[in-house]
């Protein structure tokens, strides 16, 4: 007997299109405060096998943002086109 696995969950991708396109607001206004806890929220939804790319820019992008109230990293802007890269990269069925 074969093991088989669910697919993957793919987030919604207009969910995804205005959770990236408030990180940017968010970041260009300078509420990094702001950007981490959205960041972390959407990180919370990005939980099925298959979404480890995204896992990992979100974690790099996470990484780059630093603690709270400090500033980010000099590679946010590269962390923020990598995160949205990889959703691009997901099917849009919706």
């Amino acid at each position: 007997m074969t093991a088989t696995f669910p697919s993957p969950r793919v987030p919604n991708p207009s969910a995804v299109d205005v959770g990236i396109g408030t990180l940017k607001m968010l970041t260009m206004d300078g509420d990094f405060d702001g950007a981490r806890l959205w960041l972390a929220q959407m990180r919370e939804g990005v939980d099925s096998p298959g979404l480890d790319a995204q896992r990992h820019a979100m974690d790099r992008l996470l990484d780059v943002l630093g603690p709270a109230g400090a500033d980010p990293g000099p590679d946010l802007g590269r962390a923020l086109v990598d995160m949205s890269d990889a959703f691009e990269q997901l099917p849009r069925t919706r």
